[in-house]
């Protein structure tokens, strides 16, 4: 059971929106056609002193130092507009002007709006993000970057220069959600590391009207070049010495906040300054634009300077909302009426937040943000601190305005800023320290948020006993965004996230256990590059299960470990295209050295199952060899020595090591499984009665491969002869060579028939090993070959070993592999007599393993089958869940060949059994409700007559006296009604698709209208999802997903939809796309690589990587990683060659991979599949005969 839920109390929030006056019904309603904003001036940006906040002569007191902002809206501006009382007001006539020149206005905007791209002082950059319209996203550009007017960009790197370090942040966001426009200014403090005349910040999408800069004695600085700079996401600003400067001596040097030091907070102004553990780097290697030197004087003072204090620079800015699920971006939702309501919300990770605001943007740089937010009076802010006072800010035509004014926070990344703007009402309970923990939902989905309310207090109170460390803010709210990409977003103290994984899903809870555990894993403790991504996700991956497990100990989450993050990693990194979890080794290139990862697209690429279950798995088989205790102490000396501040995977395992005592060279061992890709397979033979030997190799599904990509196009160079895919390349990549050779220091772990519930550890430091298996009771030097005197009858083979089952749980991150063969019929002879002498992970262990080695090639296809018969006895969630995935994509790469409809009768035959023993009445424990879900979905889906029948009826029940239908037998009930109905069965499932207003309800039946029978129903359903109103954008992937699972003619129409509508896809799905080429094919894809949608399979309950996961690449793999063919390869392959995919590219590689394999083996396997299936129906067919 879950622990107990803590009482609620309701807050209203904010009161009910009205709807607006806007005509154009394409328009959000709920506030006025004309912002409000319009009647409201920025102060003149001249105004601010070094702090960033409005000088003394701007009606400001700068008494107390670093003081809250009253605001940047609102105030006189000199020219006879004011507010008075917080009501806007002036002259008739003047107004009567002012009406007649924004009507002009607004006119000749509209004109140049339809005719040309916005230009002012610091043009927009381009929506597509590059110079010439893209960003290339499979690497850095080689050529040179640009301005929009030609000129050579002076900073031609993606990093930022090292020579400054902010401080602080003040932003002010002045959203109209009705007219989609969004004004700002941001004022950015910061200090100098090394003496410079320029600084470069990120923006990007964003309109800059005005700018000033100011020294450290509140003197305005000249800015004599600002610079755009498109494809780098840039602005190049320089800048020449006050005048008069000279005459002030300079400071002294301030404090260093950030800059690869280990961390330090700041408190009131002033700086703690903790210990520098790297130095910065100087200058830049590109910088072509230094301050020339006039002859016959020494090198020029530079006007920014280490010792000249704190400098600010002030940026006025505008930009429209965005539709894309990036950035600063517009969502909506149905109320219970059907009304439309809209929002407004940010998702900033990996390198969004530069097209919401100015900033410098990359994770180690970290600073303090205070924010101020205006809305109108029907709406609430959320950030990420709490807000400190909340003003009037005048009215426009009846329309009242407020400002929220938020304290300011900890120091804390860029990606992690978050705000809000909605009309939410929430519910919130203290933990035990009296933090206030909140969940903030529509008003009629705020009763399904309990149950997310209840396990935050529990796992935050949890959490801190856990790491030993307190939550260090004052507050935590959870939100449900209708539109989200990722699953979840760890904004610290504002966490965001998709309506399904917080408004009561207990099938996807976890994710909110996951967003907990990023609060130390990224929040407090940042990786100081995305290189080292796996330190956020990986970890949190990791410890969700441990928090989940603890909370609700009924579920088996434990269990469930190595079906969603193990098995997953390891079917990905078996690819030759996949990618080492500390990807470029961290090395700081802002000087121009080659690191390999700065490029945003690339960055985007690897949120992908490597870094967030590869990482996760590796510390789950780390925890098993250093035990628990060491683990938790380390990880705690990690958080204790580097919170608030940045670190490296090197910083963890010193951690580690330390409070191991160093007995363990903890980094010596996990480098091997950080810093390289794949991962190895032990093979076991056999010397001797009870002596073997375990050897390593990286495994490959393609075991004879190099060590090379399949992109562009390239085929393995162990291609059976059966299956050619020819080159589409004249020159092949290079091999992707490895700093350990591919080989890997192996906690080898194992247990036997002579003592199965004892597992022994063996290491395999980067070789072989020999092992000897211990007999209890018998010394380990004894001589196996000898009979004992006590004992001279007994047979000198006693104590010989009849199996041995390595990687005991699953607990290691590799495969094992028995030799000779009779190594695997003793271990699959010992599960068919008694499965349940191995535990429920070893035995989804031996199945994955069996079932994968045969794709490879190793084994034949007679082992896994073969296997597959104790299935008959299965009643465990885990081993099922394993067997169903590779059956199922059995089954999908057979539907061209010969043995499918004799594999379509053997799975049926597999799952009868445990159908009928779960039956239909949805009772029992959490885990046996989701397995009865599964299996009884599944058996819909292959066709079993008892599911059949019994899942159409209770469709028909509800269908025609709206019968109620358990939700744990939802998912079989609506597959069964769509897949053998008609049009009448899918028409009722699509108009409650449309309107439910229950998230996981609608998820359901989307899912499930995709799966049916009818070739015209489902062409209607994949035009539907072109439709943004009708199917959310973070959705399509899985839509098309699973009608290209459901059967062949299925991904034959999904894969012809993707490609007839590609232009509409790209668009829909947003990111840095270049307009279609020559070739009719666009490029510059964005995306991660999840795993192919299984529509009848339990969906993992983890948290999602968080980087655009619906974007183009994830589609294609979705779409095409089923097909077996050598005509499905070269269609494909061709369909993309010569594409920049940008971020997609490692998801068409591995897509290609995939269906190369695929074919290769198909044209192996299938005689030798429709042999046994023959045989084994026969002899079953005999024996009933006999009887």
């Amino acid at each position: 059971m879950c622990n107990n839920h803590y009482p609620r109390r309701e807050t209203n929030g904010c009161l009910r929106r009205k709807p607006g006056n806007s005509k154009d019904p394409t328009m959000p309603q709920g506030t006025r056609q004309q912002g409000a904003a319009d009647t409201i001036r920025l102060e003149p940006l001249g105004k601010y002193a070094q702090n960033g906040m409005p000088s003394a002569g701007a009606g400001e007191s700068q008494s107390g130092g670093l003081h809250h902002k009253r605001g940047l809206y609102g105030h006189g501006d000199g020219n006879g507009m004011g507010i008075v009382g917080s009501v806007a007001v002036c002259s008739q006539k003047r107004a009567l002007l002012i009406a007649t020149i924004v009507f002009a206005s607004l006119f000749t905007i509209s004109l140049i709006i339809a005719y040309a791209g916005p230009q002012n002082e610091c043009p927009c950059i381009s929506e597509h993000g590059g110079a010439n319209g893209s960003l290339q996203g499979g690497g850095p550009s080689t050529t040179t970057p640009t301005t929009p007017t030609g000129e050579p960009c002076p900073w031609s790197n993606l990093r930022l220069p090292h020579t400054l370090h902010p401080i602080r942040y003040n932003i002010t966001i002045h959203p109209n959600l009705t007219t989609l426009h969004v004004k700002g200014q941001v004022t950015i403090e910061f200090a100098v590391d090394e003496d410079t005349n320029f600084i470069v910040f990120h923006s990007k999408n964003l309109t800059i009207n005005d700018k000033s800069m100011r020294d450290g004695h509140g003197r305005e600085m000249n800015i004599t070049r600002f610079l755009e700079c498109p494809s780098l996401q840039q602005v190049y600003v320089e800048v020449e010495e006050a005048e008069g400067a000279h005459l002030v001596p300079d400071t002294e040097e301030p404090e260093k906040t950030n800059g690869g030091s280990s961390g330090a907070e700041t408190t009131g102004g002033t700086t703690k300054k903790k210990s520098n553990s790297k130095k910065r780097k100087k200058g830049s290697k590109n910088h072509s634009e230094e301050t020339p030197k006039k002859t016959g004087e020494k090198k020029a003072r530079q006007p920014l300077r280490r010792t000249g204090g704190t400098y600010v620079l002030a940026l006025r800015f505008s930009y429209r909302l965005s539709r894309e699920l990036e950035g600063f971006y517009l969502s909506s939702y149905q109320d219970e009426n059907g009304e439309r309501r809209y929002l407004a919300t940010t998702h900033f990770e990996p390198t969004y937040a530069r097209s919401a605001f100015p900033c410098l943007d990359e994770p180690h740089l970290k600073a303090r943000f205070k924010l101020s937010m205006f809305r109108d009076r029907f709406h609430i802010a959320l950030a990420n601190m709490p807000v400190s006072a909340t003003e009037d800010a005048g009215f426009y035509m009846g329309t009242g305005l407020l400002r929220d004014d938020f304290e300011e926070s900890v120091r804390m990344s860029t990606y992690l800023v978050a705000w809000v703007v909605c009309d939410y009402k929430s519910i919130s309970a203290p933990t035990g320290r009296g933090i206030s923990v909140s969940v903030y939902a529509p008003q009629h989905h705020l009763h399904r948020a309990n149950f997310a309310l209840s396990l935050a207090a529990n796992l935050t109170a949890y959490f801190e006993e856990f790491f030993g460390l307190p939550y260090p803010l004052p507050k935590q709210d959870l939100i449900a965004i209708p539109d989200f990409g990722a699953g979840a977003m760890e904004n610290w103290g504002l966490i965001t996230y998709r309506e399904t994984s917080i408004l009561y899903d207990p099938a996807e809870t976890s994710s909110a256990s996951h967003q907990w555990v990023a609060i130390w894993f990224g929040n407090l403790v940042t990786m100081r590059w995305w290189n080292d991504l796996w330190l956020n996700e990986g970890f949190a991956s990791f410890a969700e299960s441990v928090g989940v497990s603890w909370a609700c100990p009924d579920w088996g989450v434990a269990d469930q470990f190595v079906v969603d993050k193990t098995q997953p990693a390891l079917r990905l990194d078996a690819l030759p295209s996949s990618h080492a979890i500390s990807v470029g080794g961290g090395k700081d290139d802002s000087n121009g050295d080659d690191e390999g990862l700065k490029d945003p697209a690339q960055i985007e690429a690897i949120f992908d199952t490597i870094s967030y279950s590869k990482g996760a798995a590796i510390l789950r088989m780390m925890e098993d060899f250093v035990g628990e205790v060491t683990l938790r102490e380390g990880l705690t000396l990690y958080l204790q020595s580097h919170k608030y501040g940045n670190a490296d995977t090197d910083d963890l395992w010193s951690a580690l090591s330390q409070s191991a005592n160093h007995s363990i060279n903890v980094k010596v061992i996990m480098d091997t499984w950080t810093r390289q890709m794949g991962y190895p397979l032990v093979t076991i033979t056999r010397e001797g009665p009870r002596k073997f030997r375990a050897t390593q190799k990286r495994f490959l599904l393609s075991p004879n491969s190099p060590n090379t990509p399949s992109y562009p196009f390239t085929s393995s160079a162990a291609n059976f002869s059966t299956v050619t895919i020819p080159h589409t390349t004249p020159t092949p990549p290079e091999p992707v060579t490895s700093p350990f050779g591919y080989r890997w220091y192996i906690p080898l772990t194992f247990h036997t028939d002579l003592d199965p519930g004892a597992p022994n550890l063996v290491w395999m430091n980067m070789t072989g090993v020999s092992i000897k298996v211990p007999v209890p009771g018998i010394p380990d030097d004894e001589d196996e070959t000898e009979t004992t005197s006590e004992s001279p009858e007994k047979p000198k083979d006693i104590y010989e070993v009849k199996w041995l089952k390595a990687n005991v749980d699953q607990q290691g991150f590799y495969r094992v592999m028995y030799e000779p063969p009779e190594l695997w019929d003793a271990l699959v002879n010992a599960i068919l007599k008694n499965h349940t002498a191995f535990a429920p992970a070893d035995r989804a262990s031996i199945l994955d393993d069996a079932f994968t080695l045969c794709r490879a090639g190793l084994v034949g296809a007679t082992l896994p089958l073969k296997l597959s018969l104790y299935l008959l006895k299965e009643r465990d969630l885990v081993p099922w869940s394993t067997a169903l995935e590779h059956l199922q994509s059995w089954s999908r790469r057979l539907s061209a060949a010969a043995p499918y409809q004799l594999f379509g009768k053997f799975v049926r035959a597999l799952l009868t059994p445990t159908v009928q023993a779960l039956g239909w009445e949805d009772k029992g424990l959490h885990i046996t409700r989701l397995i009865r879900s599964e299996i009884l979905t599944s058996a819909v889906l292959a066709g079993v007559d008892s599911a059949v029948n019994e899942a159409k009826k209770k469709f028909k029940d509800w269908m025609t006296v709206n019968k109620r239908i358990p939700p744990n037998l939802r998912e079989a009930v609506y597959a069964a009604g769509i897949k053998y109905g008609g049009y009448k069965e899918w028409k009722h499932c699509w108009d409650r698709y449309n309107t439910t207003t229950i998230p996981s309800e609608q998820k359901l039946l989307l899912r499930s209208l995709g799966m049916a029978s009818d070739r015209w129903i489902l062409q209607r359903y994949l035009l539907a999802t072109l439709d943004r109103d009708k199917v959310k954008p973070q959705d399509v992937k899985g839509a098309l997903g699973v009608v290209a699972a459901a059967s062949s003619e299925g991904q034959d129409l999904a894969w012809r939809h993707l490609r007839s509508h590609w232009s509409q896809l790209r668009d829909l799905f947003g990111g840095d796309w270049p307009e279609l080429g020559d070739n009719g094919l666009g490029d510059g894809m964005e995306t991660t690589t999840p795993a192919p949608t299984r529509p009848p399979m339990h969906q993992p309950s983890s948290h999602q990587p968080s980087a655009a996961p619906f974007a183009l690449g994830g589609l294609v793999s979705a779409v095409v990683s089923n097909f077996a063919s050598e005509y499905d390869y070269n269609d494909v392959s061709k369909f993309f060659e010569g594409m920049d995919l940008g971020g997609g590219r490692r998801a068409v590689e591995q897509s290609l991979e995939t269906i190369r394999l695929n074919a290769q083996w198909v044209a192996r396997s299938e005689e030798e599949i429709l042999e046994w299936l023959e045989t084994y129906f026969s002899e079953n067919e005999n024996k009933s005969k006999g009887r």
